[in-house]
């Protein structure tokens, strides 16, 4: 029998055989399964069973008229994932775990006590009439299933003993595979294929740059003293073990990234870890690690983009047209944001869960731990890393200049392991460095609220080449506009989120070579908190909007960041009158409470790094927004012990807005219109994440449409073919300088927009 799978490429080709279909999703799903280094016969099993049967249901009579016919339609005329989880269910002795995941290969995962507690459980949503004629019909359908060459279905384990984590890889390798092969059969093989990690290769090349740098030092007494440091950082932590998480505290400067890197490269060695992510909280810190990273570790012959993947932002589709575009986390080294990091580890959607595979086995540096994601959030995540560490191969660092040691804290309750959270380096070596850092910089604050014209006044009188870091998208914009209408077009950069990832790469370099001249000295750089951290800029001084003490220390550390102008550096901690983002100056609530906290120590005079846990932890202690957020984590931490997945979802958002991906290059928008096959990473560049909802919500399809910002509902259009809702591209104005801010700030002073 030669039943059909998929429909034909294009008028005139066959269908996809159902055999090779289901042949090439099992192979592929336990592939997947053995590369995350599962040595459970157990977990094989069900995914075995899942994959065989996951789509029975397309043997129907009215279904296999569809795919045969060489019609293409948005769905089948029958749901068939509802025959699979019958089949499965019917063999199981009372195992759901291989039906839940037939279910879930394109729902995602179920809310398990919903299931459980209705009649027909993984059945409660299908018609009763088409529900009776599939039990009717399920032994023909499997006999049918056999006539294709397929094994049969037997009885299996009543083993229902499984963590939640480890259900959501096993539906990530189901979905993965289902998707390439679809994707495979219908717009052939994809071109490009990930390098392997060659971690002691990479790890060498490190080293050699390591050495280079010391040599480039010989005639510089201060960077000899300062190399000497980081060189002690970077061995220790290369040689260091790791039981499975670890941290890394160190100041500014002091070449964190590399030394984490050397560590997960030496440890990947020992361990046969498959990949190392680094995993930054903004997405400007994305931009120069994946330089950096790039430039280092690529081996003669590689092509630099396949080795060091940038994940900007959340790139996933549902529709089959465009799923080939999703970002996969296949390259051996991958940089995303916390963000798309840990809500892919909280997701129940398929199509969210279709990398979270890539995982196991991994190497995870936690950059800048301390603005991963709001404190109470750490209460579900850890959960997930303790497993992923124990059970997953994986090892995980968190380091930061500022690191909040929140696995001590009494508020959050966490059960550390046995063995605790070992420092990569030993406390000598992290005190050498903070005393060398201690007195680098003067810390000022001036506490008036400031408008537009008072910031401006008031922000040029201060030395420069400075840098002002704001807590919004709309205050950097606006900030950098002001000073551009006052000081001219050369005199000011700008980088934030607003821009796409290859204007915010070009500003970066730009901004690197004038740091560099000693005759270019009178501009001034606005920026949001994404550069923040690790991003190499030293200035000669500036300010940071008022938000929390980790983040002013965090902003200093881009102000004479080598000690190059000695006393003469300062940072100001300063505030802004808030008019709302269509009049003035906008407000970031996230900092509300961290703002009190900060201005009590300002006052008292109890400011430095090592004070940041302590900073939490009163944050913790006053706050009334602080309880909701723990009301709503520990409804997080309940609805992920319940396994109400869609739940965990819903409430696991980091930043509790919605962001959209808008594109914003037009050669992009042509390419994907003419169903060119483009690259995720060029997607990535040529696009930016605008955040919904935080004003009033505007539907853009009606109420069950995507919603976003009322100031930008007449520039926002959904992409035209496919069903997928998730990706808008951008009709307003647009330029490399303000980004899309520049079609809100059009309005004051057309003539200085460069469009």
């Amino acid at each position: 029998m030669n039943d059909a799978a998929r429909t034909p490429r294009k008028p005139g080709d066959l269908s996809q055989p159902y055999a090779l279909h289901v042949r090439n999703v099992t192979e592929g799903a336990l592939a997947r399964l053995r590369d995350t280094g599962n040595k459970s016969a157990t977990e094989e099993e069900r995914l075995r069973l899942a994959a065989l049967f996951h789509d029975l249901g397309k043997l129907m009579d009215e279904n296999q008229a569809v795919l045969s016919s060489g019609k293409r339609l948005d769905s089948l005329p029958l749901p068939h994932e509802e025959a699979s989880v019958a089949a499965l269910l019917a063999s199981g002795k009372n195992n759901p775990l291989p039906a839940i995941l037939a279910w879930g290969h394109h729902r995602g995962l179920p809310d398990i006590p919903a299931e459980a507690g209705d009649d027909n459980p993984l059945r409660r949503k299908c018609d009763l009439a088409l529900r009776t004629r599939i039990d009717r019909e399920l032994s023909a359908l499997l006999a049918r299933h056999e006539a294709n060459g397929l094994p049969g279905l037997k009885c299996f384990s009543s083993d229902t003993s499984h963590k939640q984590v480890s259900l959501r890889i096993l539906l990530s390798c189901l979905v993965d595979a289902d998707r390439t092969d679809a994707a495979e059969w219908d717009f052939g093989p994809a071109t490009v294929s990930a390098p392997e990690l060659r971690a002691g290769e990479r790890l060498a090349l490190l080293e050699k740059r390591i050495a280079s740098l010391n040599a480039a030092a010989e005639d510089d007494l201060e960077a000899i003293e300062r190399n000497r440091l980081r060189n002690s950082l970077f061995h220790a932590a290369e040689n260091s073990g790791n039981p499975g998480i670890a941290c890394l505290s160190a100041p500014v400067g002091s070449g964190k990234t590399y030394a984490v890197t050397a560590h997960l490269l030496s440890v990947a060695q020992k361990d046969e870890l498959r990949r190392i992510f680094v995993v930054a909280p903004f997405t400007n810190l994305i931009d120069q690690t994946v330089r950096d990273l790039r430039e280092v570790l690529t081996l003669p012959g590689e092509d630099p983009e396949e080795v060091v993947a940038a994940c900007h932002h959340r790139l996933e589709f549902d529709d089959p047209a465009l799923q080939r575009y999703s970002s996969d986390w296949r390259a051996p080294i991958v940089v995303t944001t916390a963000v798309n990091f840990f809500e892919t580890m909280a997701a129940a959607n398929a199509t969210s869960l279709r990398k979270f595979h890539q995982v196991p086995r991994s190497g995870i540096f936690v950059d800048e731990a301390h603005a991963a994601m709001p404190v109470w959030y750490w209460k579900q995540a850890w959960s997930w890393i303790k497993v992923l560490a124990k059970d997953w191969g994986c090892r995980f660092v968190l380091g930061s200049g500022t690191l909040v040691r929140f696995w001590e804290m009494t508020a959050l309750g966490l059960k550390v392991p046995e063995c605790g959270v070992p420092e990569l380096a030993p406390e000598e070596v992290r005190e050498a460095l903070r005393h060398y850092e201690a007195g680098r910089i003067e810390v000022h604050s001036r506490s008036e609220l400031m408008g537009e014209e008072d910031f401006a006044e008031w922000a040029l009188g201060l030395p420069r080449p400075s840098i002002f870091v704001f807590n919004t998208v709309n205050n950097a914009a606006r900030a950098a506009f002001g000073f551009r209408e006052k000081l001219g077009a050369g005199q000011v950069e700008h980088l934030s989120t607003a821009l796409a990832p290859k204007d915010r790469g070009v500003t970066i370099e730009r901004v690197k070579t004038r740091l560099k001249n000693p005759s270019d000295r009178d501009w001034i750089l606005c920026a949001t908190s994404c550069v923040e951290a690790g991003l190499d800029f030293s200035f000669r001084g500036g300010g940071r909007e008022a938000a929390s003490l980790a983040s002013l220390f965090q902003t200093d550390g881009r102000i004479s960041r080598n000690g190059e102008y000695g006393r003469d550096a300062k940072i100001w901690n300063f505030s802004l009158k808030r008019m709302g983002a269509e009049n003035g100056f906008s407000s970031n609530p996230g900092f509300e409470e961290s703002i009190k906290v900060l201005e009590r120590m300002l006052k008292s005079g109890r400011v430095s790094p090592d004070l940041a846990t302590r900073a939490i932890e009163e944050e913790l202690a006053q706050s009334v927004g602080q309880s909701s957020a723990r009301k709503l984590i520990e409804g997080v931490v309940k609805s992920e012990s319940a396994e109400q997945y869609p739940e965990v979802e819903k409430l696991f958002r980091l930043i509790r807005t919605r962001s959209l991906t808008v594109i914003v290059d037009p050669g992009l928008l042509d390419r994907l219109e003419r169903r060119e096959w483009i690259l995720p990473r060029e997607i990535q560049q040529g696009s930016v994440s605008i955040f919904a909802g935080e004003e009033s919500e505007v539907n853009s399809q009606g109420d069950s449409g995507p919603v976003f910002p009322k100031r930008f509902k007449g520039f926002l259009k959904p992409l035209k073919f496919g069903k997928e809702q998730g990706i808008f591209t951008w009709s307003g104005l647009y330029d490399p300088f303000l980004g899309y801010m520049a079609q809100l700030l059009a309005s004051k002073n057309p003539e200085t927009l460069l469009v």
